[in-house]
């Protein structure tokens, strides 16, 4: 995703090299945090909270047609993720509340879990969701999915400087499920120069 200076953010495809870039959607509503099918044929992407583009719903892109398609009932959720077997689409509710879950072949929402989360992530047997839920203490944590309703904690995040960038904290998992954050260690300076003019 990308915008231009004064223009809404869009939905991009760039080749592997580098050489080419194609813009996939189009209008005047920002579109945003596309993720790819597990088959590599579609794009599902929703607005970008908090603007009011996350209440039209999420859409699903055909990257070989540009068809696009809208999944049913999903207003006012955003950040979708594909499962890895394609069965089920997880994304957070647009006041960051709670998260849900789509189910393809039911063709229907349900609530997941009660979590207020920056990043979720599935594993790669689409058995579980990685998360980091945020309050008083920030925690890394999982949810198993579909059959369980609640948050089973992982690792305490408490006393780790998190970066918090544009669009919240950034965790997620490594190829091997192992977990990942992103830690702020930069430091703020402040410098006095005297200038001498000839």
């Amino acid at each position: 995703m990308g915008s231009l200076p004064g223009k809404p953010w869009k939905i991009y495809i760039v080749s592997a090299d580098g050489a080419s870039l194609q813009q996939l959607t189009f209008g005047a509503t920002n579109d945003g945090d596309p993720n790819w099918s597990p088959d590599g044929n579609l794009i599902v992407f929703g607005g970008l909270p908090p603007y009011q583009d996350s209440t039209v719903g999420l859409k699903i892109l055909n990257a070989t047609n540009g068809q696009i398609s809208t999944i049913p009932s999903s207003e006012n959720v955003y950040s979708p993720r594909w499962s890895p077997d394609g069965r089920y689409l997880a994304a957070q509710s647009v006041d960051s509340t709670k998260l849900l879950i789509y189910d393809f072949e039911k063709r229907k929402w349900e609530d997941l879990v009660q979590v207020n989360a920056d990043y979720f992530s599935w594993s790669h047997d689409g058995k579980y969701i990685y998360l980091t839920s945020a309050g008083a203490e920030s925690v890394f944590a999982r949810v198993r999915v579909p059959d369980e309703h609640h948050i089973e904690s992982l690792a305490s995040l408490k006393g780790v400087r998190l970066f918090n960038g544009t669009f919240g904290t950034w965790t997620g998992i490594a190829p091997d499920d192992f977990l990942l954050v992103l830690r702020d260690t930069s430091t703020d300076e402040i410098y006095s120069l005297e200038v001498q003019s000839p």
